[in-house]
């Protein structure tokens, strides 16, 4: 879901390396666990301390989560602040961000967003649960990550954007 609220990918072309489910190799469990847990910390922690949001007739609605802010480290602001930076150059008449400038002024958030995803991930991953998980900042490193992946986006963007500019992902989902 994260993902597909940034970007619908273009996939390309893949059916010669298809193989039926059946005869490919099988995760293994350990690893599968592993993800599992990873994963039931990073929900099970989001809704901790949450209240009940309840409608004037008194009927409960949904889980309101708590909002977490997750500060970046020094190393991570100076890559945001170098990230924004070529940003504001690539979306400039002539540059490779020119025609998707309105989906490239949102890079630099989504980078942050997939950094703090990804330094979550990681502290989930080492064991850390409930209410610790949040009490961390945004490293260097997660940042550096973020940035290489939203300029993969990008470079999908452009192309669903620009040579496929007939595809309408809002028409697409509707169609499905």
């Amino acid at each position: 879901g994260l993902w597909n609220r940034f970007l619908f990918f273009y996939q390309p072309d893949n059916r010669e390396n298809l193989i039926a489910s059946h005869k490919a190799s099988k995760i293994d469990p350990k690893v599968a666990s592993n993800w599992d847990k990873t994963i039931r910390r990073l929900l099970n922690s989001n809704h901790k301390g949450t209240k009940p949001y309840v409608n004037r007739d008194g009927t409960k609605v949904q889980q309101v989560p708590i909002r977490h802010r997750i500060p970046l480290s020094e190393g991570a602001q100076k890559v945001k602040e170098g990230f924004e930076e070529s940003i504001l150059r690539e979306i400039q008449i002539g540059h490779r961000l020119e025609k998707v400038h309105q989906w490239a002024g949102k890079a630099v958030g989504i980078a942050v967003r997939i950094a703090s995803d990804m330094e979550l991930f990681e502290r989930a991953y080492g064991g850390i649960e409930g209410a610790q998980l949040f009490k961390t900042t945004i490293s260097q490193k997660s940042m550096e990550m973020a940035v290489q992946i939203v300029d993969v986006l990008a470079d999908h963007f452009i192309y669903v954007m620009e040579v496929k500019a007939r595809f309408d992902p809002v028409m697409y989902v509707y169609d499905k």
